[in-house]
């Protein structure tokens, strides 16, 4: 409920809250952390009509709390994809292909994707693809709800 109401009702407070939730998870893992955040971009029409990416409002806290720098635009959505959600798991992987570029060369070995919800992993996949074709050498993929189909 609470990503439900930061992605479609603007409770952008709850993006706050559920990223303290993350790094809660993240700190009792112990793991290597990440150099940078990189929120899942949203393509442009979708970012006009919604207002904001949820990704980027998750991420924003998590950064801080973690102290690393937020890349918050660093890659594109270069095409309108249909929303993930509403299609079959077959489908999915091919309605991102090619759906990013990044806008800038990322300068770090070890990076987050930040997204609020992951299911197939297709659309973190593609763009860790392109990260690591670019010379990213680690990528992981932070989400604060795992759905399954």
């Amino acid at each position: 409920m609470l990503i439900k109401a930061i992605k479609f009702s603007q409770r952008l407070a709850y993006a706050e809250l559920v990223a303290r939730l993350m790094y809660q998870q993240i700190a009792r893992l112990q793991t290597d952390l990440p150099e940078c955040l990189i929120p899942i971009p949203l393509h442009w029409k979708r970012l006009f009509n919604r207002g904001y990416n949820q990704a980027v409002e998750l991420a924003k806290p998590l950064a801080e709390c973690l102290g690393i720098p937020l890349l918050h635009d660093a890659a594109v959505r270069t095409r309108k994809t249909i929303p993930q959600a509403s299609l079959a798991a077959k489908v999915r992987r091919r309605n991102v292909r090619r759906a990013f570029r990044l806008k800038q060369p990322i300068r770090y070995r070890h990076v987050a994707l930040v997204d609020d919800v992951m299911t197939t992993g297709h659309t973190a996949r593609e763009l860790a693809v392109l990260l690591r074709s670019e010379g990213v050498e680690r990528v992981d993929v932070w989400v604060a709800a795992r759905a399954y189909r």
